[in-house]
């Protein structure tokens, strides 16, 4: 019986593979050494799939929305804020020129220029005070001052003019403005026991130790509000005034 004879080796090594692990035979050395073989690196997926990179885009633009809403609600309260503060220091800069010429005031009812006048968002005196706002073009002497709020312009409007001689030139007239968005004025006077509000177009205040005087405003939701000062006048008791 015959058998198969192996090939001669050609002198050359050779390779055979397995499923994990190479052998190599070299010439004349029985010794076969097993080598492993490289590993197939495995293949990975990266980056996000469409609906994670949908559901990130629609957590940023709420956080937009609500950052911005964030901003503007801010800029409007500090925008507030500060018309607020324009709007009280203008109210106490009316408040004090109106007390210091109240101070000075001539009332005497039987000269028509010397009496103090009240009505509907309306009031008129005559004073002694120098002129604070305009000095160059109404010198010194008497004034007639007129406060009276102008629903057009929404402003409070006050009005200087001096007081001459009849026959004399006219003198020039001073207007200032002041209180930008205002929805009125009211004027009360306390008589020593009850307040009273004036209404009407014009007419003589009553005996009165002082008079008040209240600034009305409305928000952007039209809810009205107001802002109130009070002054004695210089002849706080009624018998010394000329009636």
């Amino acid at each position: 019986m015959m058998r198969n004879k192996p090939a001669p080796s050609t002198g050359y090594g050779r390779l055979r593979e397995s499923k994990m692990m190479t052998v190599i035979q070299q010439p004349g050395n029985s010794v076969t050494e097993p080598v492993e073989a490289p590993a197939i690196p495995k293949k990975t997926t990266g980056g996000f799939t469409l609906v994670e990179t949908l559901i990130s885009l629609a957590l940023l633009a709420v956080l937009f929305v609500m950052l911005g809403g964030l901003l503007t609600g801010m800029a409007k309260i500090s925008r507030t804020a500060a018309d607020v503060s324009i709007f009280d220091r203008e109210i106490e800069f009316c408040g004090e020129i109106i007390r210091k010429e109240l101070g000075e005031m001539l009332l005497d009812n039987s000269r028509a220029d010397y009496t103090f006048l009240g009505g509907n968002e309306f009031f008129a005196y005559t004073t002694t005070r120098d002129e604070l706002l305009v000095r160059d073009s109404i010198p010194g002497g008497a004034k007639r001052v007129e406060w009276r709020y102008d629903p057009g312009e929404r402003k409070l409007v006050r009005t200087v003019t001096r007081l001459v001689a009849a026959g004399s030139e006219l003198p020039p007239v001073s207007r200032s403005y002041f209180l930008e968005g205002l929805a009125g004025i009211e004027l009360f006077y306390f008589d020593g026991v009850s307040w009273f509000q004036v209404s009407g177009i014009s007419s003589v205040l009553p005996p009165a130790k002082c008079v008040a005087l209240r600034f009305v405003t409305r928000d952007e939701d039209d809810q009205r509000k107001s802002y109130e000062t009070a002054f004695w006048l210089p002849y706080a008791n009624p018998a010394l005034q000329k009636f």
